[in-house]
């Protein structure tokens, strides 16, 4: 699914595999829901999980 209205842009992604992103600059802000299994962001020295039901907020030009 994608969507786009003027500068709001959504989009669906799946994985049934896990993935892991290193070094990784968000240029635009996004909103994460969690909808099963769990999402663990690790930055500097803070780590983040997630899990279903749960929404991560990541401001724009974030590195992660």
């Amino acid at each position: 699914m994608h969507i786009r209205h003027q500068d709001l842009t959504t989009a669906e992604v799946r994985s049934s595999h896990l993935h892991r992103l290193h070094r990784v600059t968000l240029f635009s802000a996004a909103i994460c829901h969690i909808t099963q299994g769990s999402k663990v962001i690790i930055q500097d020295d803070s780590r983040l999980v997630a899990g279903p039901g749960e929404l991560i907020i990541i401001p724009a030009n974030t590195p992660l």
